[in-house]
């Protein structure tokens, strides 16, 4: 049952009303143009309709609420409806007791639909409904002004009403779709009988084959087989042999192993025979070279002072030089530590031997004190001389090398000042550079950004163009494929139509016959054979169904142009079948002497041979078989046209009724098979209309492909665009980049210039203290070297002296001289190894540091400065030794020629013994390389057959454990032979297609498959066939069975509301009661029999009320709508239709739309609606008491009303 109807924003209803509807009468009054009706238009919208027209619109849109120019409400973008319905009953076939049934609509067009809040399809909303009695077009709702349509309407639109109330809607709808899948199914039969018809053609076509191939596969496995076994027979035989000759290789590589190491061993002794006379020959030379130094230092020695002094000048160059190899040094830190711990050891044994020497020199300075007591004197003196010279040599020394440090570092700051200079000055460049650079990205970076957004929008744009571009190519390729597809049809039609032309369908045998035999016959009584009636008419496809009909059989008789086949036929002859010939030319065909014209008569549509277009030569046929032959609309019309002729016309209707001359009548539909006219005239529209699709279907093609091109055209501009955007943004993103990173470079510079201006700032400092260091320096060396002169004429003097005494006690002072020799040479190497691990000790702990590093190498070339003094003092002392060691070097270097003459005879023999066992060597190499050659063919004889079985057959041999028998091995020529024969059974075999296995199974299951999917769809048309025959029953019983209650119901209640009368429901006559129409039947009492159209406006209302009434009695509907279905009634037939209304309210409601006082007294509630704001309707309360006569609310009422609303909308504000 409806419970209520919510509206917000539908048509004058702006703001939110909601109507309930409670049990009995609803009855809704209102002045005209308030906006009662619509309430009824609010209802059949949410039920579905879809007509704006039937809305009282041009549109959908048109329900929205548009506004009040007067009040200055705004016009609303949504209208919405909602009916609520009390579902206890189960009515609706959904679970929820209340139903809610929502559309809503927006500006734009769009809509929904909703069932209690869900969104659904307007299909959900209909079958909802079905079979119920409510719907848009249902006899729940009777509009204004059309309370009569069910009267009106024509018999097959008033039996979709008691389709309706008998419920079989549902049926009907479930039949069309069962009709529609059944369509499909059969349509799928074809196609799949077709298919399967092509598969099992296919499918005998590759099981022979496949039956070929399978013979080639079988010849091919065992010729594998054979050629596998073969080959792994003569590869195991040259794994053997390939075994043996290793063996062989590997001995004779042993003992070629074994001669070429006696040989390296005998060469070995030569080399070092060689080596020891080469040593030999070397100490010799190196003996003589002694005995030529010591000469040479004896004749020198006199100028050996001289010569260190020199030297102590060249280490102060040296110390120069060592400076500069500063930068150097740093490259040999790594190297320190070894250094260091070998210096190490080699002090710790000049420390032993240092002390064995002072051992030695204190014996023998024991010895020479006793025996030099008297030169005590003058050698007091003379060290005494010499003290100061080396303490004025030291100092003269220490301030030497305190200057030269000087100057060096004056040096070194001099340049460290330019360098420092020269970075300060590339720095600020470089600062200059970086500042313009960044300001230049500054600048840069806006365009880039701005130039990225331009194409971003041109890309959006371009993006844009090619969705509307696809949509038109959208709709370009539906039409494309709609024409494709009609020209499909048609040309499978025509395909049809000509197949059924050349089987000359339709024809007698007798015809065929002749026809046929015409065909072959050039001359003879057959070659009079025209050909058949209908080849000779061109008719339009409209009006061959006409014509047809007018001519009859003759259609199918054969026009001769002579008697000759008649002359036979009366001869004798005899045909498979009846024939029936016309003369082209003859006395039958003499033009009638009456002809009757109708043409512009009601109802004519013309002269049959009218709408012929024959061949010139045989019009005579045409106008003596279709010249008394008329087309008329309808068969009244050939009835009246008939006898107003008095015979002698024949007459054929649109629908294919023939009224002969004789005033015969054929009426019927004609058979489902069209005649040859009809068919070759359908078939010439055919061609013609192919012929215009193909000119649309290129058309369509072009226009496709035009498409295609501007899409594509736009698709590589978005490319193209969309890659400089892409380019744009990364080369974007790369100047920001090095923005930043040039910012970063500037703040670098910026930090840097500062650090290196302090440096040239305090280098220019440290310079003027060193240049003063240096001039102080340089006035002491002065000083010294004037001292030193004065102390070196005092030693000379003491010296003479002292020569002269320790010539005569030279003698005696050997050994003493030795023993301070060699004292001298451990101190000297004690002191170098001191000084050298000193250096390799700072070098390690501080060589990160290069002012110090210099430092102490600087410190190194001042110790062996110090001692070339110490040389310089031992000098003297060496003149003895020397004189000593030239006689042992001279006895030394005879020993030694006597040893090299020795070592050279051993070298000899040694030598003969190594070049005899190097000629064995190299004849067992010789073997060697003679084995692996052999064993390199073998091998590759070996990967050879093993690469041919891989690449023929996939087989690596090498992986096969079995390994062939004896036996095996002397089949091999059986075997062979097998291979030969097998080849030739391939050779013989041919052209083999071996896909055909994987063809034939895959086409077997396929059949298969097709085979079991026509079987389904053989069910599934039995199982639609036999749903549409249950449908078909279930439709006709329970329309029979509403037909009938409702026919009763009609009848009783007539009586009942006119008071007497006679009222009845008919079907159509010899028409299947699923398809006839239906004739309503009303006779007013007092009154003869009349046709409905012929009853006043009053009776026609009430007769149709009472209809619907009765329907509802039978299939009582959730609602009734009425609008206004009172207006054509008077007061008594008012009152009898409340009284019936109020027999019915305990099957449903009614909602009545009136003006009526009369209909009011009959209402249970009462709804007024009013426009007191223009354009805006409301629903206001009132009583029975409040309507006037018209319907109209008094005004008193409307105020009350009004305040009663604003007090409440207060309140809802508050």
């Amino acid at each position: 049952m409806l419970k209520a109807l919510e509206l917000i924003g539908f048509k004058s209803f702006a703001n939110k009303t909601r109507f309930e509807f409670p049990e009995g009468i609803t009855v809704v009054v209102g002045p005209n143009g308030s906006g009662k009706s619509n309430i009824v238009d609010a209802i059949k919208w949410v039920l579905g309709e879809q007509s704006a027209k039937s809305l009282r619109g041009q549109e959908m849109a048109d329900v929205i609420f548009k506004g009040s120019g007067s009040g200055g409400r705004k016009a609303m973008n949504t209208a919405e409806a909602t009916l609520v319905f009390d579902n206890s009953t189960g009515i609706l076939g959904v679970d929820p007791v209340d139903v809610r049934v929502t559309r809503r609509v927006y500006r734009s067009g769009e809509g929904e639909y909703l069932i209690n809040g869900q969104p659904s399809r307007l299909r959900d909303i209909r079958d909802l409904f079905r079979g119920t009695g409510a719907g848009a077009d249902a006899y729940s709702l009777i509009e204004q002004g059309k309370v009569d349509v069910l009267l009106s309407a024509s018999a097959r639109e008033r039996r979709a009403i008691f389709e309706e109330a008998a419920g079989i809607s549902r049926f009907k709808a479930k039949k069309v779709e069962a009709a529609r899948r059944l369509e499909r199914v059969e349509q799928n039969m074809l196609r799949l009988s077709d298919i399967v018809e092509e598969v099992e053609s296919r499918l005998r076509g590759v099981k022979s084959q496949a039956g070929k191939a399978r013979r080639y596969k079988e010849y091919t496995e065992r010729l594998q087989d054979l050629r596998t076994h073969v080959g792994n027979v003569e590869w195991q035989q040259l794994s053997v042999q390939i075994d043996e000759i290793k063996a062989r290789h590997m001995a004779l590589q042993d003992r070629s192993r074994v001669t070429e190491s006696e040989a390296e061993s005998l060469e070995s002794r030569v080399l070092e025979l060689e080596t020891e006379a080469e040593v030999i020959s070397e100490q010799s030379h190196n003996c003589e070279a002694k005995i030529a130094i010591r000469r040479e230092r004896i004749a020198t020695r006199e100028l050996a002072v001289r010569h260190e002094f020199r030297r102590m000048r060249e280490l102060n160059e040296t110390l120069i030089r060592s400076r500069r190899q500063f930068a150097t040094m740093s490259t040999r830190a790594d190297d320190l530590t070894s250094q260091f711990t070998d210096t190490s050891v080699q002090f710790q044994r000049a420390e032993a031997v240092h002390l064995e020497a002072s051992r030695c020199l204190r014996e023998c300075e024991r010895s020479w004190s006793n025996i030099s007591d008297q030169l005590q004197r003058v050698r007091k003196q003379t060290d005494e001389l010499r003290s100061q010279q080396m303490e004025f040599l030291n100092k003269n020394a220490a301030l030497t090398k305190e200057h030269s440090a000087a100057e060096s570092q004056m040096t070194a700051l001099v340049e460290a000042k330019e360098k420092i200079g020269q970075q300060l000055d590339r720095l600020h460049s470089m600062l200059q550079e970086q500042t313009v650079k960044v300001r230049g990205l500054r600048e840069t970076e806006p365009e880039l950004a701005e130039q990225a957004d331009q194409l971003k929008n041109q890309v959006s744009q371009l993006r844009g163009q090619m969705s509307q571009q696809r949509k038109f190519r959208k709709s370009a390729r539906e039409h494309q494929f709609k024409v494709q597809a009609d020209c499909t049809s048609c040309g499978e039609r025509i395909a049809v139509l000509e197949e059924l032309e050349q089987r000359r369908e339709g024809l007698d045998a007798g015809v065929k016959h002749v026809l046929s035999t015409a065909q072959d016959s050039v001359s003879g009584p057959y070659s009079d054979v025209v050909g058949l009636v209908a080849d000779l008419l061109q008719v339009n496809v409209e009006y061959a169904p006409l014509v047809e009909v007018g001519l009859g059989d003759i259609a199918h008789y054969v026009v001769l142009s002579g008697e000759s086949l008649l002359d036979e036929i009366r001869s004798g002859m005899h045909l498979p079948g009846r024939v029936g010939f016309i003369l082209a030319e003859g006395p039958l065909l003499a033009p009638s002497l009456k002809r009757i014209q109708l043409g512009g008569q009601p109802g004519v549509l013309g002269r049959a041979d009218q709408f012929v277009g024959p061949d010139r030569p045989l019009s005579g046929i045409v106008n003596h078989l279709l010249g008394n032959t008329w087309f008329v609309e309808t068969l009244q019309d050939a009835i009246d046209l008939w006898q107003r002729s008095h015979g002698g016309v024949r007459f054929v209707t649109r629908g294919g009724e023939l009224l002969d001359s004789d005033g015969t009548l054929v009426v019927g539909s004609q058979q489902s098979t069209s005649g040859l006219i009809s068919r070759r005239s359908e078939l010439r529209a055919l061609r013609v209309k192919l012929t215009e699709l193909d000119r649309t279907r290129k058309s369509a093609d072009q226009e496709t492909s035009r498409l295609e091109r501007v899409i594509a055209d736009l698709e590589q501009r978005i490319r193209k665009l969309e890659e400089q955007h892409k380019d744009c943004a990364r080369h974007l993103a790369e100047y920001r980049v090095s923005l930043q990173a040039a910012q970063e470079r500037h703040d670098l510079l910026h930090g840097q210039h500062q650090a290196i201006q302090g440096d040239f700032d305090r280098s220019t400092a440290d310079l003027q203290e060193s240049n003063l260091r240096r001039r102080m320096l340089q006035e002491q060396l002065f000083q010294a070297d004037q001292q030193l002169e004065e102390v070196n004429l005092n030693l000379a003097n003491t010296s003479k002296q002292f020569e002269q005494s320790e010539v005569e006690q030279r003698a005696k002072s050997v050994e003493v001289t030795a023993a301070k020799v060699e004292m001298a040479k451990c101190e000297q190497r004690l002191e170098g190894l001191r000084a050298a691990m000193k250096q390799f000790q700072r070098d390690r702990e501080e060589r990160e540091k290069a002012l110090r590093d210099s430092q102490i190498q600087i410190v190194n070339v001042e110790n062996h400065y110090q001692q070339a003094n110490i040389d310089a003092l031992a000098l003297n002392s060496e003149l003895a030794l020397l004189y000593l060691q030239k006689d042992e070097l001279a006895n030394e270097s005879v020993q030694l020629n006597a040893r090299r003459e020795q070592a050279g005879k051993g070298r000899s023999e040694a030598s003969q013994k190594a070049q005899l066992a190097r000629r064995q060597l190299r004849g067992l190499q010789d073997s060697v390389r003679q084995a692996e050659l052999q064993m390199s063919q073998t091998s590759h004889e070996r990967t050879v057959l093993e690469e041919r079985l891989r690449d023929e057959y996939g087989i690596e041999l090498s992986m096969l454990s079995q390994r062939p028998s004896a036996s095996e091995t002397r089949q091999r020529v059986e075997m062979n032979t097998e291979i030969s024969e097998l080849r030739r059974k391939i050779n013989n075999i041919g052209a083999v297609n071996m896909q055909a296995l994987d063809e034939l199974e895959q086409l077997q299951s396929r059949f298969n498959l097709l085979s079991e999917q026509h079987r389904d769809l053989t069910a599934a048309k039995d199982s639609l066939e036999k749903i549409i025959r249950k449908i078909n029953a279930d439709s006709r019983r329970l329309f029979t069975e509403t037909l009938e209650a409702i026919r009763g119901n009609f009848q009783t209640l007539f009586r009942k509301t006119f008071g007497g009368g006679r009222a009845d429901i008919q079907l159509e006559d010899d028409v299947d009661i699923l398809e006839s129409g239906i004739e309503i039947v009303a006779t007013p009492p007092g009154k003869n029999s009349l046709g409905l159209s012929l009853l006043s406006g009053g009776e026609r209302a009430l007769t149709a009320v009472t209809l619907l009434l009765a329907i509802f009695q039978y299939r009582p509907s959730p609602f009734c709508v009425l609008d206004e279905v009172d207006g054509p009634l008077d007061e008594a037939n008012i009152e009898r239709f409340t009284n019936v209304l109020k027999e019915f309210l305990n099957w449903t409601k009614f909602v009545v739309v009136t003006h009526s006082k009369k209909t009011m007294t009959s209402a249970t509630t009462l709804y007024g609606v009013t426009m007191q704001e223009s354009g805006i309707s409301k629903r206001v309360a009132v009583q029975f008491d409040d309507v006037a006569e018209d319907g109209h609310i008094r005004q008193d009422v409307l105020d009350e009303s009004e305040e009663t609303s604003e007090g409440e909308d207060e309140r809802g504000a508050a």
